[in-house]
């Protein structure tokens, strides 16, 4: 009996209606591919034009010459009131700017600032004076275990730091306090940036 149906089988796959049948299976499985196939390069259409406009943000960043930094420096808080270099001048070009757009404070140790003249720490460029500044930090935020960041509390904001207005040209970055403290850990200050 077996065998007679197994003769059925070949038969009726020989026959025009299993014939028909297999084939609209076939048809079916094969929509169903392209189906899928369309799907998987609709996303890849849509991963290709992201990746293009990533490469043409990377060409055009380039063709204005940008170069990407972060550089780190201490700063001691009885020398707080002079002026540290973190972004030396010499690592602009001819006519290139600071761009500073993002930073964290950080104690090296477990000692508060605390006493002497000093009551805030500013993020500026390297001029002189205080006219550029990116921000200012309250000293009783620089306390053991704070990470400090652009959005901590103490930390306000200038507008050459927020409108990305950099700082003056071919003036580096400096990390200076409003005077010294009798007494405090040394703090670490990390900036990164561009430089166009």
């Amino acid at each position: 009996m077996a065998l007679d149906s197994e003769k059925a089988g070949i038969l009726d796959r020989l026959s025009p209606d299993g014939q028909k049948a297999l084939l609209g299976q076939e048809i079916l499985r094969l929509g169903r591919e392209q189906e899928s196939l369309n799907g998987a390069l609709v996303a890849l259409g849509a991963a290709v034009e992201g990746l293009q406009a990533a490469v043409g943000s990377l060409e055009e960043a380039l063709a204005r010459g940008q170069r990407f930094f972060a550089r780190t420096g201490i700063v001691r808080a009885a020398e707080a009131g002079s002026r540290v270099a973190i972004l030396p001048e010499g690592e602009l070009g001819a006519g290139q700017k600071a761009y500073p757009v993002g930073f964290f404070l950080v104690l090296a140790g477990e000692v508060a600032w605390t006493g002497g003249v000093g009551s805030r720490i500013f993020l500026a460029d390297s001029g002189i004076d205080l006219i550029y500044r990116f921000a200012s930090i309250e000293a009783r935020v620089i306390a053991p275990g704070t990470f400090i960041t652009p959005s901590s509390e103490g930390v306000t904001l200038e507008a050459e730091f927020g409108l990305a207005v950099g700082g003056r040209v071919g003036n580096g970055i400096d990390i200076v306090a409003d005077g010294s403290f009798a007494s405090g850990s040394d703090l670490s200050v990390t900036v990164y940036g561009y430089i166009a």
